[in-house]
């Protein structure tokens, strides 16, 4: 999946080029829903975005994301993206069985600001109808 992060800054009035993040510098906020109509693979034959959202390698070699500009063809933002062909093998696979699940919503004891969330599985069948699978 691809995902677009960036910075939300501005530019101080007295002194130019001086940026201040809104934020703070740590913060990045996900705009993809706002930038997906004008992403870009810049090398189609290397990788393409399957269905605008899924990035899939076609090809080894190197190319780059690109968010353009939708009032010009400059780009905004870029990512280089290197396809290799490593072959990958599982060697493990793990099935937790849930058959439950429960939320804990409680309010910190130190700061009234905080909440604690802590979730507990169950792992016994407790219905009849209930099988393994």
């Amino acid at each position: 999946m691809v995902r677009v992060l960036t910075h939300f800054v501005g530019e101080s009035s007295e002194t130019r080029g001086q940026v201040t993040h809104m934020l703070g510098s740590d913060w990045q906020v996900d705009i993809t829903e706002l930038v997906w109509d004008f992403l870009k693979v810049e090398n189609p034959r290397i990788a393409r975005l399957r269905e605008g959202r899924v990035l899939e390698g076609m090809d080894t070699g190197m190319t780059s994301i690109q968010v353009l500009s939708p009032l010009s063809d400059s780009i905004l933002a870029e990512k280089a993206v290197r396809v290799v062909d490593d072959r990958v093998t599982i060697t493990e696979l793990g099935l937790q069985l849930v058959s439950g699940l429960t939320l804990n919503l409680q309010l910190s004891t130190g700061s009234n600001r905080a909440i604690s969330a802590t979730a507990t599985t169950q792992e016994v069948l407790s219905n009849p109808k209930q099988r393994h699978c």
